[in-house]
């Protein structure tokens, strides 16, 4: 797998988000790499629970992610 590819997918993400928006993600609280990207990137964590709109994860729990509009 080619590296990078997830940060330049989120950058691409937030170039077309709408502007003046929140951008909301999740992922699965046991994938450090993915809360790290996030973090790293300004999202900022809004909460935790087994599950998120429907889905479930591998670790038993997801994290629900939020940027806000700069």
């Amino acid at each position: 797998m080619a590296r990078g590819v997830a940060r330049r997918l989120v950058r691409d993400r937030l170039a077309h988000a709408p502007a003046g928006e929140p951008v909301w993600s999740m992922c699965d609280a046991g994938n450090a790499a993915s809360l790290a990207l996030h973090a790293s990137t300004g999202f900022v964590e809004v909460l935790r629970a087994p599950r998120l709109l429907g889905e479930t994860f591998v670790s038993g729990e997801g994290v629900l992610l939020r940027l806000d509009p700069a």
